[in-house]
Formats: C-alpha cells, structure tokens, sequence
C-alpha cells in the first residue's frame, strides 16, 4: 500500500474519532439557559448536581449485607449507566488527556481567554480546545498529503507547507477572530446602554436598578455581561469584584475606562448619574471618531484591490489591440 495513502487513513481514522469525541461531550455541556456560573477563583455557588453513587460507595454500605445481594447492588449501578459511559467515555476520556498533554499549556490558555471573550467559554472548556486543535491540524496534515500526492513536485510541497499551516494555525484564527468581533459589538453598543443606564438613574433609580433595567430592555453582548455582573452581585460578590471580573472577561479598552470612573465616583462621592452622562458622552464621540477613521482608511485599502485586479484588465482592453496590430504590421 502506498505509504501517503496509509498515513491519510490514519490521521483521517484520529479525526473522526476527536469529532466522535466532541460531539459525545457536547451532550453534557451546560446550555445557553443556565445561569451564569461563578467567576474564576470564586466557589461555585450554584446547586450542584445529584452525584451518582460510585462501586465504593455501594460496597461500603453493603459490607454486611450477604453476597448475592452486593453482587445484586453493584450490577444494578453498573447498568443504570448508559452505554457510552460504560464503553465509550474511558477512552475518550484517555484520549483527551492524551491531546491534551501534546497541546502547549500556555497557548491553550491563551485561547482558553480568547474563548471567554468570544462568550463561549461554557462550550469551548481546554480540554475541548487541546482537541479541537489537534484535529484541525490532523487536517491540514491530510489535505497537505493529498496535495503533495496530487501535485507532486515543488507545488505540491508548497501546497502541503500552506494546507499543513493553515490546519496549525485554523482554530486559533477562528477563535481570535470571534473574540474579536464580540469586543467591536460591545464597543458598537456600550454608548447607548450607558446612556440609557444614565437616564434611569437621573429618573431616581438606584445604579442596580438602571443596570437591571436597561438589561431587560436591551439586547446583545453587553447586555448578556451586565446580566452576568447582577448575578454576580446578587449571589453576594462585592461590586468592585464583580466589575473587576467583567472587565477582564470583556477585555475592552472603553468598558474599562468606564468601569473605572464608576469605581471612582463611588469612592469620591460624585454623583453617578453626572458620570455616567458625562462617559456616555465620551463613549459616543469615541465611537464617532473610530467610524471616521475606518471611512478614511477606505481609499488605502482599496488601492490594492484596484492595482491588482482592475488595472490589468482594463490595460489589456485598451493597449491589447494597439499592441496586437503593431506585432502584424510593425511601427510601419
């Protein structure tokens, strides 16, 4: 058997298997109803689940129980388990920890962060990240090996090299980039809601309230982490902890601008409503300088486009038959 051939077989065999993975842990992630859970460091305060009893436990409490009924007790536990955590669970969970020892740590955090950011950080946990790497660059292994078999010769090793990099550095990209325009939303929105959250409290509100209000009133990224920062404070954290840890989940230059002048005015008796008028009105204009900037960028980045893809063709159409006819008749 061709050797290539062979290798494709068993990274594509690697692949399915982390997928078959994936999707049988996906099962038991917490879904999107839940309630946020506790911030990193903090107990967990949400009620936990019923823990299944364990073959210990069983034999412990049947130490005096006659045999048969032990043996009775044990395989009546060992049953109620479904097939999958009977059979298939152990390797998985062998495989994982294997993925997981061959990722780097420090870039498994990393993206781990990235994965808080994006607000997926419930499905993306780093086990799940180590694996969903792996077969990303399982992958491009696969489709670089066909590629060097199909092309052969210097493209082919080219293509490989590309298809293998793109399958090393797919995830990360993708995480990046969805962590990425999760921040450009909150910094779209963050102006309106601290506007909003401004005029609640200059109508008598307390700052929670006007938080409470505007979360039930408006919707997006921004709204879902206040949600998260009432959670917090209601389960008892303080709110300078609770701001603390919204701040670093968001990660966003202009929220912690604005968490801090909360933070300070708490501190200094100011009034809030006067600072959440007066950031609001920075927020806005901040947010009106970064659309001018973005329109006047416009013309740089089009220049590429325009040099490479429309010049050529429309020198072509004009020059093309002038240059043809000098070729037959000459300069003559």
């Amino acid at each position: 058997m061709d050797p290539v051939l062979l290798a494709s077989c068993t990274l594509i065999g690697l692949a399915v298997a982390m997928l078959v993975y994936l999707f049988v842990n996906r099962s038991t992630a917490p879904t999107l109803g839940t309630a946020p859970g506790p911030l990193p460091g903090q107990p967990a305060l949400a009620p936990r689940a019923p823990r299944q009893p364990k073959v210990e436990d069983v034999l412990a409490t049947t130490v005096d129980e006659p045999a048969a009924s032990q043996s009775s007790n044990l395989h009546e536990v060992l049953l109620a388990r479904s097939r999958s955590e009977r059979v298939v669970k152990p390797w998985l969970n062998k495989l994982n920890s294997f993925v997981s020892g061959t990722n780097p740590k420090r870039r498994v955090e990393a993206l781990h962060d990235l994965a808080v950011t994006a607000g997926v950080a419930r499905t993306w946990t780093p086990q799940r990240i180590a694996t969903a790497r792996t077969i990303s660059l399982i992958c491009g292994l696969i489709l670089g090996l066909l590629a060097w078999r199909a092309l052969g010769g210097g493209v082919g090793i080219a293509f490989a090299a590309i298809m293998t990099g793109v399958g090393w550095r797919g995830f990360d990209v993708f995480m990046t980039n969805r962590a990425r325009g999760r921040q450009e939303a909150i910094m779209m929105e963050l102006p309106d809601i601290a506007d909003q959250v401004a005029i609640s409290v200059q109508a008598g509100l307390s700052f929670e309230q006007a938080i409470r209000r505007t979360v039930d009133s408006t919707d997006g990224p921004f709204s879902e982490e206040l949600a998260r920062f009432l959670h917090d404070t209601r389960v008892g954290i303080p709110r300078q902890q609770a701001f603390r840890a919204l701040q670093e989940r968001v990660d966003v230059g202009d929220v912690t601008s604005f968490v801090r002048a909360i933070a300070q005015a708490e501190k200094t008796g100011v009034s809030i409503a006067e600072i959440l008028q007066i950031q609001a009105d920075e927020l806005r204009e901040k947010r009106k300088q970064r659309a001018e900037e973005r329109a006047m960028k416009l013309p740089v980045l089009m220049l590429m486009p325009l040099v490479s893809c429309i010049l050529p063709p429309l020198l072509i159409v004009l020059l093309g038959p002038a240059i043809i006819k000098v070729m037959e008749t000459g300069f003559g």
